[in-house]
């Protein structure tokens, strides 16, 4: 099922590898959360759209803010967790071109320590290969979804605990221990062609 190793009465900040545009769809069908994510603040400038994002609990980056911009990311991320929110967010920064993991960035683990959130690793596999980098074909295909245990982090401080933070979840995920994380794996189905023709279909 893919979910043994997550508390659905908890909050996370969940952190994940990033693959492909169906990334997203995939941790919320399949995740047993409700998730937001950050989007940079010149997104929350389009009419409409930023208002919509506001109300529904997206939390607002400003790259060029730095500190303030933390303080007020953590305010955010705290703020959706009062209201049943966990974060999802991509360490890497961006989708792998190669389907190797990329480095990862800080942000994330830092908003794990600030706001003392548990970090919940998960690894994807195969929605590159439904939809390639840069592509717009989409094709029928296997994916796999492995959620690894969550870490507590609970007086951790980022002096101190940021780098291993950083670095262990990065080992689990780039080669991920036998016995230690729950699989779901399910299909991409439908025709390109059609409207609406995506359907995601769990199995065993």
């Amino acid at each position: 099922e893919g979910v043994e190793n997550i508390d659905p009465s908890k909050r996370y900040v969940v952190a994940s590898n990033h693959l492909s545009q169906f990334d997203i769809p995939l941790l919320f069908h399949v995740l047993p959360l409700h998730g937001r994510f950050l989007s940079k603040k010149e997104v929350f400038r389009i009419p409409v759209v930023g208002r919509a994002m506001r109300t529904i609990g997206i939390i607002e980056i400003d790259r060029q803010a730095g500190g303030s911009s933390r303080q007020a990311i953590n305010e955010g991320v705290a703020i959706a967790a009062e209201r049943g929110y966990s974060l999802l967010v991509f360490p890497e920064g961006t989708r792998s071109r190669s389907g190797e993991l990329l480095p990862f960035k800080k942000g994330a683990f830092r908003i794990a320590i600030d706001t003392a959130l548990p970090l919940l690793p998960v690894i994807i596999e195969g929605t590159d290969r439904v939809q390639q980098p840069e592509k717009k074909v989409f094709h029928r295909g296997d994916v796999t979804l492995r959620v690894l245990e969550p870490i507590d982090t609970t007086g951790m401080t980022n002096r101190d605990d940021l780098n291993p933070l950083v670095l262990d979840p990065y080992v689990e995920i780039d080669d991920p221990p036998e016995g230690r994380y729950a699989v779901f794996m399910g299909s991409f189905e439908g025709d390109a062609t059609e409207p609406g023709f995506l359907v995601f279909t769990g199995h065993d």
